[in-house]
């Protein structure tokens, strides 16, 4: 709809217990920590380091849920200003 809105972020490789996502005063923050272990490669196609990424919310806009799945974080997002900033239609008489 008008009013929710989807942000996605491709995390392959992350697990749900390595990713935060938090919003404070506006602003939704969405970190990610990359391996304990550094482990020896000759290769690796899918970088995993720690990650930190930030976005400033628009006024009334609030952060509904988030959900990982097959490597994609889907932040939901609802647009939901107050009856008087709502947009209103003019019949023309």
């Amino acid at each position: 709809g008008k009013e929710k809105y989807v942000l996605e972020m491709a995390l392959a490789g992350y697990k749900k217990s390595e990713i935060e996502v938090e919003v404070q005063d506006g602003i939704l923050s969405i970190e990610g920590e990359g391996p304990e272990g550094k482990e020896d490669f000759v290769h690796k196609g899918i970088a995993m380091r720690a990650f930190k990424r930030q976005l400033q919310l628009s006024e009334y806009v609030e952060c509904t849920g988030a959900k990982l799945e097959d490597g994609m974080l889907k932040v939901e997002l609802t647009y939901n200003p107050p009856e008087d900033k709502r947009a209103k239609k003019i019949k023309i008489a």
